[in-house]
């Protein structure tokens, strides 16, 4: 199956970097550019039932040092204001279905977060993610449907922090 091959090529690219030192967004960012999963593959992994609200993870592949997810966003579903995780790990998103926005906040001396740029991915483009964003994502709009992004993080996301995008303090991370 081709797709299966476009996933075995991406976890074999990345695994061949050796560490998550060797690896870099730019290099990523050019891997998940070229990956082409057809709508066959897409409707194959999206969840059953589709989330109506928030979001869905499907993990997808995780090995020694990244993660490989399939992000599910219906119509005004999106994820809290987060960071990335305690091991500062970083990745890329690459959008398969739809849009989404990539809402970017600033960290305050305070420990509270400001919103900043918003920005929005269009089907097939990619998002890089550094290890100090901090930031929410969801459907974009533009179409009724359900958005759908692969997520490749490296390392692992562990101990994320979240914020209240209204008042912008730090919340309690139950998830």
């Amino acid at each position: 199956m081709k797709v299966a091959t476009e996933l075995d090529s991406i976890t074999s690219l990345i695994d061949c970097c050796g560490s998550t030192t060797d690896l870099c967004i730019d290099s990523l960012t050019r891997i998940l550019a070229s990956l082409e999963l057809g709508e066959d593959w897409l409707a194959e992994h999206l969840p059953n039932p589709l989330p109506e609200s928030g979001y869905h993870r499907t993990l997808l592949h995780q090995a020694k040092c990244f993660e490989i997810v399939l992000a599910t966003w219906p119509v005004g579903g999106g994820t809290l204001v987060h960071d990335h995780g305690s091991l500062n790990s970083q990745g890329v998103v690459k959008v398969l279905q739809g849009n989404l926005f990539n809402q970017i906040y600033a960290l305050q001396e305070d420990g509270t977060v400001r919103p900043g740029e918003r920005l929005i991915a269009e089907t097939g483009s990619t998002v890089p993610v550094t290890h100090d964003l901090i930031h929410a994502m969801g459907h974009g709009g533009g179409h009724q449907g359900v958005a759908a992004s692969l997520h490749v993080y490296f390392p692992w996301i562990v101990e994320v922090r979240y914020w209240d995008p209204k008042t912008g303090l730090p919340v309690e991370n139950n998830l």
